[in-house]
């Protein structure tokens, strides 16, 4: 298993910030669908968002591993049951990526079960926590950031 350090050092290679000072995400080995959580009960968006990681089963991994070795996929067919759930501020790249948690496989997909009321509360504070670093700007020093 990957440390928070390797964690990291993935994520700066995927997500970068390019000539122009945007946010762009590269194709990368470790990542695969990338998008924006459901928003939960009476909220219009989320600013939360989820990542599939390359999966820990070894069975699993050696299909994963595959399909990042194809050019013909794209990021968006690789999934996995293992997340990242995390903040990003396009707008602003100082703001970083605000890391909340790596759900490992299984259980990924499960956070997303509406009728479990523990997840349900984990969802709405991924959110409020993804829209309050929206509204917050850059991170303090020390925090995981793209530079």
């Amino acid at each position: 298993m990957e440390n928070l350090q390797e964690i990291a050092e993935l994520i700066r290679e995927w997500k970068v910030i390019d000539t122009d000072g945007q946010i762009t995400t590269q194709d990368h080995w470790f990542f695969g669908r990338d998008k924006p959580n459901r928003p939960v009960k009476r909220q219009r968006v989320s600013y939360a968002f989820h990542a599939h990681l390359q999966p820990m089963n070894p069975t699993d991994q050696a299909a994963w591993d595959a399909l990042a070795d194809d050019n013909k996929v794209t990021p968006y067919q690789r999934t996995s049951d293992r997340i990242a759930v995390y903040s990003l501020k396009d707008s602003e790249p100082s703001a970083g990526l605000l890391l909340f948690d790596i759900v490992d496989d299984p259980g990924g997909h499960g956070i997303f079960d509406p009728a479990n009321i523990t997840y349900a509360r984990l969802l709405r504070a991924w959110d409020r926590a993804a829209q309050r670093h929206q509204d917050a700007g850059a991170l303090p020093a020390g925090v995981i950031t793209f530079r």
